[in-house]
């Protein structure tokens, strides 16, 4: 579990290749500190590492390693409020049982349309509608190391509306026609590569992308800053009587 958020709010802008190699790492003439190369660690090894008390220290970190750390993780909600909720939503389960059984029996009986009318009334006309008047783009982001990337933001400038990938790296638009121009630029963006503008040709047919990211060795490469969360004024109260039942 992760306890703790990196940070490198200052890049440093000197060159990785060009400091001269140490124990842990590299030693940057400019700055006369060591920076150690974290790139090899694992999540576990980065939370005993930098969970220990250190002074100001500098680090090179791979892009994934501050996506996993920064991202945000889901609120777990009270167990309590479940149940509650699980009740309320049984109540109202029965409530529309009873009535849908009673309007059932003082009715005739329905009549059905097929599936085949269905389709042909509906289906045919949404997918005219949906043909002439929005175009799909869809793709994949990758890595040079062709690596998915999820969570990477896409915006587009245009029509100032925002999207991301998905866990697989995959990301889905689909942008109305009726937009100031034809052409469109997606801005893709994601921590520790290098922000890219591409441009797409709208039209009839769906656009399929693959994007490829490079790293920004500025954005991973600096001194580090850790935050820890804000304990609660729950856990502030309940935690000196945890320790005394160790």
């Amino acid at each position: 579990m992760k306890k703790f958020k990196i940070a490198i709010p200052s890049p440093c802008t000197q060159n990785w290749k060009e400091m001269r190699p140490g124990a842990n790492g590299r030693f940057c003439l400019q700055c006369e500190k060591e920076v150690i190369d974290f790139r090899a660690y694992g999540d576990q090894e980065l939370i005993a590492w930098l969970g220990k008390p250190h002074k100001k220290i500098c680090g090179h970190f791979r892009a994934d390693q501050l996506d996993v750390f920064n991202r945000e993780e889901p609120v777990v909600r009270n167990r309590y409020m479940k149940a509650r909720l699980f009740m309320i939503s049984l109540l109202a389960f029965l409530t529309t049982k009873d009535v849908a059984a009673k309007a059932w029996s003082e009715t005739d009986r329905p009549t059905y349309m097929s599936s085949d009318r269905f389709k042909k009334e509906n289906q045919s006309s949404a997918e005219i509608v949906c043909k002439d008047t929005t175009t799909i783009v869809r793709g994949v982001i990758i890595d040079q190391q062709k690596n998915p990337l999820p969570g990477v933001q896409i915006f587009v400038k245009n029509r100032k509306m925002t999207f991301a990938t998905d866990s697989r790296g995959c990301f889905f638009l689909s942008l109305p026609l009726n937009g100031p121009s034809h052409e469109e630029t997606l801005r893709i963006s994601y921590i520790g590569f290098k922000t890219i503008e591409r441009k797409i040709k709208l039209g009839g047919q769906a656009t399929d992308l693959v994007i490829v990211l490079n790293e920004d060795d500025r954005v991973l490469l600096g001194e580090v800053v850790v935050a820890y969360p804000k304990r609660s004024l729950f856990y502030k109260i309940t935690h000196p009587f945890r320790k005394c039942s160790k």
